[in-house]
């Protein structure tokens, strides 16, 4: 399935699982129902046995002695065949739904490795929540467990918490602001665009950011890439702040014997509010290949890393300080 079509795993409409999900959900309740159909129909069964038996015993008349023997007969293999079919067919039911949901189940998690190792399934998820305004990427449960949303009068997934593009989200999520009315006591959800703000204070903080020890002196010089969004979102009086950011970074460095200067990138992918600063990845490369480039790349891993997780830090801290304003003073 997904393991040997990623584009398919990537491609497939969330709520369609949804469905497959209700209807195993259902098919699993009928074959429950039939078990329960045929104990009550074994009862019948033995009860029907019972009054055969009893009436065969108890007549002094051949013909009806003969008729509760037959009775017998009937009642008893009838208790056998339904009670064994319904419990037989029942179990092949449930054992085969079960298994297909959990088919789906390990696919849709393997989709979910895909999204982070493969860049093509990456942006074929991305597009599939864009579509749905949903995301999913937390967890692989808001696929499979989620409703709709509203408009099928389910719950929404837990992950639709995790931020979409600025611009891209549904205007009734938003209160409008009218100048004959005030949001009292901060009750509806007020946004506030950060991205371009935290562009600039990403670009101050990780730019000139210099690093040196015995082995030479390593300089950022240039943040060619930063992609992404921050939001600070107020609900009850509440701020909540949604970032996600992919940043990309150059460096260039000199060692102490010599003025050769060797340059590299570092790329950091997953800034946002899911990971603390210690847990966001960093990867440092370098573009030539020596002792001395190994040197000054082993720098930049060792010392520059920690350096840039406490910029990255200070910018969290900051993001959060500077956009306080977005809760009403009323």
């Amino acid at each position: 399935m997904c393991r040997h079509n990623t584009s398919i795993c990537a491609t497939q409409p969330r709520f369609a699982l949804q469905q497959f999900h209700r209807s195993s959900t259902a098919a699993a309740q009928v074959s429950h129902f039939l078990v329960a159909s045929g104990v009550v129909l074994f009862v019948v069964a033995v009860f029907g046995l019972c009054v055969s038996w009893r009436l065969r015993r108890r007549s002094g008349d051949g013909a009806t002695a003969e008729r509760g023997a037959r009775g017998c007969g009937v009642y008893g293999a009838m208790a056998l065949v339904v009670m064994a079919n319904v419990i037989i067919s029942s179990a092949i039911v449930y054992r085969y739904v079960m298994q297909a949901r959990l088919d789906v189940d390990e696919d849709l998690k393997y989709a979910m490795y895909q999204y982070f190792v493969d860049a093509s399934s990456r942006d074929k998820l991305d597009s599939l929540h864009r579509e749905f305004k949903c995301c999913g990427v937390k967890n692989y449960t808001d696929w499979t467990m989620a409703t709709a949303g509203a408009v099928l009068g389910g719950r929404n997934a837990s992950s639709l918490l995790k931020m979409a593009k600025w611009g891209e989200g549904d205007p009734r999520w938003i209160v409008e602001e009218r100048p004959d009315a005030t949001n009292v006591n901060n009750w509806h959800w007020t946004e506030k665009n950060a991205s371009s703000w935290s562009k600039d204070k990403l670009a101050e903080l990780l730019t000139n950011l210099e690093v040196s020890d015995s082995r030479g002196t390593c300089k950022i010089v240039d943040m060619p890439r930063c992609d992404g969004d921050a939001v600070a979102n107020n609900r009850k009086a509440k701020l909540i702040f949604f970032y996600e950011w992919v940043i990309e970074l150059k460096w260039a460095g000199e060692t102490d014997d010599s003025d050769e200067t060797i340059e590299g990138t570092v790329e950091i992918p997953n800034l946002s509010e899911e990971h603390d600063p210690e847990d966001v990845d960093v990867t440092v490369t370098v573009s030539s290949s020596s002792d001395k480039a190994d040197a000054l790349k082993e720098l930049m891993r060792s010392k520059g890393t920690d350096l840039i997780r406490e910029r990255l830090a200070a910018y969290i801290s900051a993001l959060k300080k500077g956009t306080m304003s977005v809760v009403p003073t009323v």
